[in-house]
This record gives C-alpha cells, structure tokens and sequence, in this order.
C-alpha cells in the first residue's frame, strides 16, 4: 500500500474555505469521506444540477481511480418552504411530493451516469439527530428560543464568514427580521409549526427543523465529526455552507469539513440561469434531444470551478467532440481486423509514446484540482496522434497495419476508453444514445457508398460528386482512401 499512498501526495484542490491550492490528504489515510449537498425535491433536475452532479461524480471517479475509498453522501431535503407550498397548490402530501422527485433525480442522473451515492439521507429520517444537536448547541449558549423557534446566534461563533469574506458579513447583516430574533443574522435551527404544515414533536413545542440544520446533523451523524470533502454548487457558499460550519464546529468543537470545494454556475448567453429569471432549463427536455456524454463534454470542456456556457451550439459542438472518439474507436477496429503483413515502416512505437504520453498528462491535469479540460485536452491529442498514424497507414503500399501498429492502435484505444471512464464517458457504450434505426441508416449509407464506388470506376464524376455533395448536406463525410471508400457522421 506504500506505493499507493506515495501516489497520493501529487493531488492537490483548492480548498475555497482557505482560497489556496493545498496538497490533499484525508483525515483517515485513503478513507475519503465526501458529503455533497442534494436537491431540494419539489421540482425536476435542471442542468444546474447536471453540472454540480457530473463534476462531484467526476472528483469521486478520479479519487476512486488513485485508489482512495471513497464513502459518498448526498441528502435529499425532503420537507422544506418549497415543498409544503407545492404540495398544498397540487392537493397532495408533500411527501408523495418529494417521493416522486426523488425519483425523477436518479432517472436524469442515472442516465448522465452519475454514480449513485452510498447514502442517501433524507431530512424526515433524521429528526431526533437535529432535535439533539440544536438541544446541545442551546447548552453550550449558541442557540436560544424564542417564541417556538430556536436560532443559531451568529455572534457566539468568532469564525462566522470566513468562507464568504468580507462579502458574507454584508449579506449577514441583511439576513431577515423574524420576532424574537436577537440579530438579523441569526438564522433559524426550528421553526414552529404553522397552520397546515407537518410538524414533529420537540422540546420547544411542534415544529421542524431549519434547512441549514439538515445536512450538519445528517453529515457528523454519518461521517463526522470531520468530513474530508464537503461539496456543493457556488450557490451555497453563502449563507448555507457558512452556516453549516458555524452549528456543526461549535456543536462538536472540531472542523467541520477539511475541503470546501464548489461548482460554478451554468450561464444562459452569459446570464446565470436561475429560477426566479424564468430561464430554467430542465434535464428531461435536454436528454431528449442529445446523448447524455454530449452534455457530459460539454460541462467537463470548463474547469469545475468555473462558470460554463450553455447553448445549442455548444451542445452541438460538443457533439461533434463525442463523435471525433467515435469514429477513432471505429477505425481502430477497421484498422485491427485487416491487420497483416503491412508496408516496412512501423508506426506502432509512435502510437505507444503518445498512448503513454496522454495518459500521463491526463493524470497530472486531474492531479492540478481536476483540471477537466486539460485532461480532455490529452485525450484529444491521443485521437489526434492515432488518426494520423492510421492515415499513414491507410496511404501506404497495402493500406494493412502490422500487428505491432495493430496492437499499438488498439491499446490506444483502450487508453482512451480507461480514461474517458475516470470523465464518466463512453459508460454506455460510444453509441448507447443511438436510435433503433441507425443499423437501418448504415445500410443505406454503405449502398450509396457502393453506388459512388460504381460511378467513380466508370469515371462518372457528375454522378460521384452529387453523391458525395448531397451525403455532406446531410451531415455525412465520405472519405476516399487506397483500401476504398469509407464514410462518417461529421
């Protein structure tokens, strides 16, 4: 395990409670315990939620792939302002409600193919862990009640707004008024129960909890009292993830979380997409337009932290990107099964210097706080290398690779497919997203293909070239070479 953990040491995050890139190291060894915020299930996942999932799926997948034991928890918020408020509009009870998005998460999620979770907590399971905590902070003078509720009071904790700066403590002070509050920014660990709304049983009266208490008691009840990583979109920097470091440290005394990592945001024409700007676009609508690793490519093409574009042409180009994979995982097959003799000349060590290569940079990319683009920009340059090696191929005396050129293309192959994994790519298959009839399409295409070899044998360029100009119309690529004919999707 020595060489293992010796691996370890070159990761390095950048830690957003601290703002510095700092050397990962879990607080038990290769145990990595990573709490990650969940959603809110009053409504269906929209890309925001895709981008904030695909990235922590991502960090899961790379630390697993170094060889860390990674213990995910993600909650669910099960009763909340939102949800109560849908339910009684929709006449139904708010947790059949949450029940069926929940439900509609893991369909959109799993198929993105994010990783589910070892944990799904819910907020509703986990009364009596908050009823204790908010019991233990009023002991220790942090909490106090007042008319039915109990607030979290902000100025017993010297460590408030850290993680937000100085732009924390402004929002702070305009946190809202409420009767019996001691200071606008304290924030609510219980909140009496009104009229129409379920409630539990406390020692402060009928009531439930406040939403920044969940995922504290939840995570030190799971994983605590130190998690390794805490994740989450940028939203919830402020005031949520400040305020869970505030109740969670002054209840157990010890760091909450050793990492704070956050995932931008999703920009609609550079405009943050958000609900209460009505320019929300939901999962469901996306995935039934475009294959999931699309989508995937997409979000991974900008650093986690940072805000990513969307549009429909992104989406296409990043379409196109999945398709650069596709037709090199084809060729490399096409290229493998009329392997032989070949000419002399043997690329095969080439293509192994740049498997090699590309491997390593991509790791080092992962290893620089997830460098996403980096890492896909490696994978690339493999393609790139190996398309160009089997074009020398193709072009020369007998168009055959050897076998040692065959072997070098298919282990750049498999390099490829190993890595695009740690990227949740290519899961499914690199055409699980493709419909019933493209066998269908194929078959056409390869008779139209059959059709222009005939005309060009015949020396019938009119008839050759309005094959080839109408197929390229239609979003196709024929591609003359001295073993024949053969065609793409662009």
């Amino acid at each position: 395990m020595e060489a293992a953990v010796e691996n370890f040491k070159s990761l390095r995050v950048t830690n957003d409670l601290t703002r510095t890139k700092e050397p990962f190291s879990p607080v038990n060894g290769d145990r990595v315990n990573m709490y990650v915020c969940g959603v809110t299930a009053y409504d269906h996942c929209h890309i925001g939620h895709a981008r904030c999932y695909i990235s922590f799926d991502v960090i899961r997948r790379f630390l697993e792939f170094k060889g860390y034991d990674v213990f995910h928890i993600q909650n669910f918020t099960d009763v909340d302002d939102k949800i109560i408020n849908k339910a009684n509009e929709l006449g139904v009870s708010f947790r059949e409600l949450a029940r069926e998005h929940e439900a509609s998460y893991f369909e959109t999620m799993d198929a993105l193919g994010v990783k589910r979770a070892a944990a799904y907590p819910r907020a509703t399971e986990h009364i009596e862990p908050m009823i204790k905590m908010i019991s233990g902070l009023m002991e220790k003078g942090h909490a106090y009640e007042a008319e039915g509720n109990v607030y979290y009071s902000v100025s017993t904790f010297d460590g408030y707004g850290r993680m937000a700066g100085t732009e924390g403590d402004a929002a702070a002070a305009d946190g809202q008024t409420e009767p019996g509050k001691r200071e606008r920014r304290d924030f609510a660990l219980w909140k009496v129960a009104k009229e129409g709304e379920p409630w539990w049983d406390s020692p402060w009266g009928k009531g439930r909890p406040g939403w920044h208490l969940e995922c504290s008691a939840m995570a030190v009840g799971i994983a605590g009292p130190t998690l390794d990583i805490h994740g989450g979109g940028r939203d919830l920097m402020f005031p949520h993830h400040e305020n869970e470091i505030a109740q969670s440290e002054a209840f157990t005394g010890k760091p909450f979380a050793k990492y704070w990592l956050h995932n931008g945001f999703v920009e609609l024409d550079k405009e943050k997409m958000s609900k209460s700007l009505g320019n929300v676009i939901h999962l469901r609508d996306i995935l039934k337009k475009t294959r999931p690793d699309a989508l995937r490519l997409l979000f991974l093409s900008a650093h986690y932290k940072s805000p990513v574009s969307y549009s429909d042409d992104r989406l296409a180009e990043a379409e196109k990107g999945l398709a650069r994979f596709e037709t090199f995982f084809a060729k490399v097959d096409s290229a493998v099964g009329r392997a032989g003799q070949g000419d002399v000349r043997d690329r095969a060590g080439a293509v192994r210097n740049a498997a090699s290569k590309a491997r390593a940079d991509f790791i080092s990319a992962m290893d620089d706080d997830f460098d996403t683009p980096a890492a896909l920009a490696a994978l690339f340059t493999l393609v790139r290398t190996a398309n160009t090696a089997m074009a020398e191929i193709e072009s020369a005396p007998g168009a055959r690779a050897t076998r040692a050129e065959a072997d070098a293309l298919m282990a750049a192959k498999e390099i490829a497919l190993e890595l695009g994994g740690i990227l949740g790519l290519f899961q499914g298959g690199v055409s699980n997203a493709r419909s019933e009839d493209d066998g269908l399409v194929d078959a056409l295409l390869g008779l139209l293909v059959r059709i222009r070899d005939g005309a060009r044998a015949k020396k019938d360029w009119a008839v050759s070239d309005a094959v080839r100009d109408e197929l390229d119309k239609l979003g196709f690529i024929i591609e003359d070479g001295p073993a024949g004919t053969s065609w793409r999707r662009k």
